[in-house]
């Protein structure tokens, strides 16, 4: 049997967080929730086939209560990536990787940025 490759390059952390991800140019939103999560990605289970260098507009609600911050969660909203996708039997784990994000501590509507847009500030 030949050995897995570990491909990653940072810490996962299992942590399920609700996360609604939106195909870019599509209104329909698949709702989900991460099995875990690192400072480049994230990896969830969708139903709907998915294709590894799709995009996908994500909102993921991360719990903050117990932290030093106001407020009681967290919105990342992102654009991912997929890099990888593996069948299962219900659907697909789908492994995303963070293209851009930013922070917002309530649900607002989705405001991604264009390709265009500079992000190195």
């Amino acid at each position: 049997m030949m050995a897995t490759v570990e491909q990653r390059q940072q810490k996962r952390v299992p942590l399920i967080c609700p996360v609604r991800l939106r195909r870019a140019g599509s209104d329909e939103s698949i709702q989900t929730a991460t099995r875990d999560i690192s400072s480049t990605g994230f990896f969830c289970h969708v139903r709907e086939p998915v294709s590894v260098g799709e995009i996908f507009n994500c909102e993921i609600n991360l719990p903050l209560k117990g932290f030093a911050f106001s407020g009681d969660e967290l919105w990342v909203r992102c654009t991912a990536v997929i890099v990888r996708v593996v069948a299962e039997e219900d659907g697909f784990g789908i492994g995303c990787r963070f293209d851009y994000f930013s922070a917002a501590t309530e649900s607002v509507a989705w405001i991604v940025p264009s390709a265009d847009d500079d992000h190195s500030n």
